[in-house]
C-alpha cells in the first residue's frame, strides 16, 4: 500500500493458509486510502515431471512451475479442490501434482480440468533455456488458453537480461501476456 499497489496477490506454495491474515492486513492497509487495495487469492505449484502429459515429448520433463490466481468463488473452490487433491496424495507436509492432473483430472474431480475461473502464471525457472520454456509455454497454453500469462522475474543479477530475452522471445511465439512477478519468498530478511 505504501508502495502505491492497487492490487496484491500473495501465494502460499500448494496452500491457501495465509490468505485469511493476507485479507485482513490488505482491509487494514486500504483504510483511509482513495484508492483500494485489492487482495488477490491464489497458490503456487511445482509440478512433478514424470508424467506424459498432453503434448509433452519425451526427453522435456522440466520442472514446471505456476502460479494460480482466483477469478471469482467458483475458482477459489476450484483451486482449494486441487491443493486438496494434491496434498491427500502424499505425507503430510508434501504434496504430489503432475501435468495430467490439470488435463485429465481423476474421477470425481473432472471440473478441476484447465482450473476454470483460475488466472495461470507460468514462473519459468532462473536461467531456463528458450527450447523449454517453449514447450512448457505450449502445454500450459493448450491447457488454460487464454487464462495463461507468461511470468518475468528479474532479480538484479547477471542473467536478468538473458531472462527476459528468454520470456520475451517465447511470449512473442507463443501470443502471451508478460507479467512481473517478485518471486518474494519472505516479507523480512530476519525471516529466512
Amino acid at each position: 500500500a505504501d508502495l502505491g499497489y492497487t492490487a496484491l496477490a500473495l501465494t502460499d506454495e500448494c496452500s491457501v493458509a495465509g490468505v485469511v491474515r493476507a485479507a485482513v492486513e490488505a482491509r487494514v492497509a486500504r483504510e483511509g486510502r482513495s484508492e483500494p487495495l485489492h487482495f488477490i487469492v491464489g497458490s503456487t505449484f511445482r509440478l512433478e515431471t514424470g508424467d506424459a502429459g498432453l503434448f509433452v515429448p519425451l526427453g522435456t520433463r522440466a520442472p514446471l512451475e505456476l502460479v494460480v490466481l482466483c477469478c471469482n468463488r467458483e475458482g477459489y473452490g476450484n483451486l482449494v479442490e486441487l491443493i486438496t487433491l494434491a496434498r491427500t496424495r502424499a505425507p503430510k507436509g508434501e504434496y504430489r501434482l503432475s501435468r495430467d492432473d490439470l488435463v485429465f483430472p481423476p474421477p470425481g474431480s473432472e471440473h478441476l480440468r484447465g482450473l476454470p475461473d483460475c488466472l495461470v502464471i507460468l514462473a519459468p525457472a532462473q536461467g531456463v533455456e528458450a527450447d523449454v520454456l517453449a514447450e512448457q509455454a505450449a502445454w500450459a497454453q493448450a491447457v488454460f488458453g487464454e487464462r495463461l500469462w507468461l511470468g518475468l522475474t528479474l532479480l538484479h543479477g547477471t542473467g536478468d537480461a538473458a531472462q527476459r530475452s528468454v520470456v520475451q522471445a517465447v511470449a512473442a511465439q507463443q501470443g502471451l501476456p508478460v507479467v512481473a512477478t517478485g518471486d518474494v519468498r519472505m516479507h523480512l530478511r530476519s525471516c529466512k
